[in-house]
């Protein structure tokens, strides 16, 4: 891999500066660091989904060879330390200032968790207890000698379990377990045009819970020092401030006496945007003990208690003229949020993305969110949006069915057109600017659709079932409302990028390195990227929810501006010409009289001297509030499936992207193709299994839980149009989530598409080979009378 040297330019598909340390196992995750004399903890987690404590009995555990010290929840608090306060309703997604979920709903709780279960555990996983010994060994062992004495409890797996009158509270907190209840559109108008339609098509869709999987487990070492009385959390996630405030609140001190360290983190996909119980305890347990604590999670023990994804339930009604005008749209929500209200951004999400790329007149939306005795579910890989996608685009496709019209000409009829831009939805979000019939022409184009009926016919010839999907898409990224960094230019040209975004997979290192360099004309070798502590910036939002180039590339431009304001005086003074007879062109400043140029580097070599600042050139900027953008597309699929196995084959996969202006194409085209295999991954296999009757998770490892392999999948056909959006400088929108959002409503269609002959309507997810033999065997059974 040869180096990237030069000035380079926004727009340039540049290899990524961050691959060569990787490759070369340089990498520097937080199981790789140790600290001197540092001990080993290993946590004692419930065996059972719901169970009042009785006591949990540490003696004979204590005396087992090179044990410090077993903590218990009851130490915790007789610590003086409290809950963890997670404020799982953030900002809304149209006005940050106001919460997403508020008095106006008829529920909206946010309860908060403590790091030890006290005196309930209420999922499988959830800590009890953290043994701290001289080796993880020693610690390991102890822990088999806990005993837990607990009261069973019925456990709560599913939100219809959650609902139902004789459920057993799992919070007192939250009577009948329901912690959101939320009302949107205007059902009696929606009810009435649902009358009147021509046609209306019904369905309940499930999308299932998903587990995390990151590649990296987790892994945290806890310090304190007792002379500043500063905590220090060393944890791979995806925003150190976000985890400095949620430690604090539990440790109950000033955020400035929590230092969080994130080193190099092996996937986020949502569920490390917040803190795990673990991570407040190992702080604790380095205060109680004088060392450092450090633990990391084995794979088994993710399974149980990282946070999780997806696990929603609808249903919806979808109400049509003859020629394919979609009148109305009434749809329901229940939502499992697990154990604890950690966030609520996937409801939020969704709540505001139920009519996604169409013009319909009427809505409601009726969302429900429980506890139920699982471990929480945090946002995961779009969050709330593919299932919105999900349970619309199936409907539609019933009804397009129903009323003999193609799939595609009724997509086209409703979708927003590019003339009524800018556009409110009913749901108050203004998309800025879009042609989504383009992206759908263009994708019909990619995905061969005229010819798709002649591949059909081959399929046909061969015992196959061929099916095909096509759909329009939209991205309402939003996450945190702010954005910090800073930029230092050294009297040797290094610049160095401070930035309060997460960088973990997503090129970070390249595209800031990329837009500095265009933008100031520093060589891109120069450039070096610093994020993940606490000590350098006060604030940051992190990486999350599609946000991160367009957050942090706004903050890169401002910084430059603020650079050639403060370097201009030196400039002139090198030049030997007054201020206002230089300007700041491609990367230069330039005397317009005889063209004479000096550029950054050589003010850089100067600034000291001349300013007399000994910090260099250095500017800092914070964006506050939310720049929206929404990026959209189109996606396609085709699927063959044989008849005798249910074996399915994905033949073709296409997307079109809108994600404003492409810093660099090709990483964007990666994170295409990481969203699409994480999306499709769920739609064909992934699934979180838990035991109806005990709360038990069935699928606790790779033997059981189908993670998506390789050779599922074809070679991916991807095109963009990169209209850049006016809401920010740089006209970026998003590139993270386009192939997720998607996903999940293709691979459905695409597989009642080619069960069509069997006359099979719906059923749900994961489209596994097994599934899809059944449903065709009961279908011939049933054709068969």
């Amino acid at each position: 891999m040869s180096e990237v040297i030069g000035r380079q330019r926004i727009g340039a598909s540049l290899p990524r500066k961050e691959d060569l340390r990787f490759v070369k196992g340089l990498g520097q995750f937080t199981d790789d660091l140790n600290k001197p004399d540092q001990l080993y903890g290993y946590f004692v987690r419930s065996t059972v989904a719901h169970a009042n404590i009785r006591q949990i009995i540490t003696v004979k555990a204590s005396k087992s060879p090179k044990v410090v010290k077993i903590l218990t929840g009851a130490d915790y608090t007789a610590d003086g330390f409290g809950p963890i306060i997670h404020r799982a309703i953030e900002g809304d997604p149209i006005d940050y200032k106001k919460p997403a979920f508020d008095r106006n709903d008829p529920v909206a709780l946010q309860l908060n968790q403590w790091p030890l279960a006290l005196d309930k555990v209420r999922h499988v996983g959830e800590p009890v207890a953290l043994v701290i010994a001289e080796t993880v060994e020693a610690a390991a062992d102890a822990a088999e000698l806990v005993v837990q004495d607990l009261e069973v409890l019925k456990p709560v797996v599913d939100v219809f379990q959650a609902s139902d009158r004789d459920a057993l509270e799992i919070n007192e907190g939250a009577p009948g377990n329901i912690v959101v209840k939320h009302l949107a559109g205007d059902l009696k108008r929606t009810e009435e045009a649902l009358k009147k339609a021509d046609v209306v098509v019904s369905g309940k869709f499930n999308v299932p819970r998903v587990v995390s999987c990151q590649m990296e487990p987790r892994s945290g070492i806890g310090e304190y020092d007792y002379e500043s009385n500063v905590f220090t959390i060393t944890a791979g996630n995806q925003g150190v401030h976000r985890y400095q405030m949620m430690i604090a609140s539990a440790l109950k001190v000033d955020p400035e006496k929590i230092r969080v360290i994130s080193p190099d983190t092996g996937g986020g996909f949502g569920s490390r945007g917040h803190v795990g119980p673990e991570f407040v305890i190992l702080a604790w347990a380095a205060q109680r003990l004088g060392r450092a604590v450090k633990w990391t999670s084995s794979r088994t023990e993710a399974f149980v208690s990282d946070w999780q994804g997806r696990d929603m339930y609808m249903k919806g009604e979808l109400g049509v003229t003859r020629d394919g005008c979609i009148t109305a749209y009434k749809v329901e929500f229940l939502i499992n949020n697990g154990a604890h209200t950690i966030c609520y951004a996937p409801s939020a999400n969704a709540s505001r993305s139920i009519t996604t790329t169409y013009d319909i007149p009427d809505f409601s939306l009726d969302m429900g969110v429980y506890l139920t005795t699982t471990t929480p579910v945090l946002p995961y890989r779009a969050a709330g949006r593919p299932e919105t996608h999900y349970v619309l685009e199936r409907l539609i496709d019933m009804a397009a069915s129903k009323i003999k019209m193609d799939k595609i000409s009724i997509r086209v009829n409703n979708l927003i057109r590019s003339d009524q831009m800018p556009f409110k939805t009913p749901l108050g979000i203004t998309y800025d600017v879009g042609d989504f019939g383009l992206a759908f022409k263009q994708l019909a184009d990619l995905m061969d659709w005229n010819n798709f009926a002649q591949r059909k016919d081959t399929s046909v010839k061969l015992g196959k079932l061929r099916g095909i999907s096509l759909i329009p898409f939209i991205e309402t990224p939003v996450g945190a409302p702010f954005e910090m960094g800073r930029l230092e230019i050294d009297e040797n040209g290094i610049a160095t990028i401070c930035a309060g975004t997460q960088n973990h997979g997503q090129g970070h290192e390249t595209t800031y390195a990329q837009v500095v360099s265009d933008l100031l004309g520093i060589p891109f070798e120069n450039i070096n990227l610093t994020w993940g502590d606490t000590n350098d910036l006060p604030r940051g939002g992190g990486t999350h929810s599609d946000r991160s180039m367009r957050m942090m590339g706004t903050v890169l431009y401002k910084i430059s501006k603020l650079i050639i304001k403060k370097a201009m005086p030196v400039a002139a003074h090198l030049l030997q010409v007054n201020e206002d007879e230089l300007v700041f062109d491609d990367g230069k400043f330039v005397f317009s009289d005889n063209q004479q140029t000096v550029d950054i580097l050589a003010v850089a070599a100067a600034y000291e001297e001349f300013t007399g600042i000994s910090e260099g050139l250095t500017a800092v900027w914070e964006q506050k509030g939310r720049i929206p953008a929404f990026p959209y597309g189109a996606s396609g699929v085709e699927v063959e499936i044989d008849p005798e196995t249910g074996a399915l084959n994905i033949c073709r996969y296409a997307l079109v992207d809108d994600c404003g202006l492409a810093i660099n194409p090709m990483i964007v085209e990666g994170q295409v193709h990481g969203g699409i295999v994480q999306g499709a991954g769920q739609a064909i296999g992934e699934c979180a299994v838990f035991d109806s009757s005990t709360g038990q998770l069935l699928t606790g490892s790779f033997m059981d839980y189908a993670i998506p392999r390789a050779d599922q999948f074809p070679n991916f056909s991807v095109g963009s149009l990169n209209v850049k959006t006016k809401g920010n400088p740089l006209g970026v929108k998003a590139g993270g989530e386009a192939g997720t959002v998607s996903a999940l409503a293709l691979i459905g269609n695409a597989v009642m598409d080619a069960l069509s002959p069997f006359k099979i309507r719906h059923f749900d997810m994961p489209f596994s080979a097994s599934k899809i033999w059944s449903m065709i065997q009961d279908a011939k059974k049933e054709l068969a009378v």
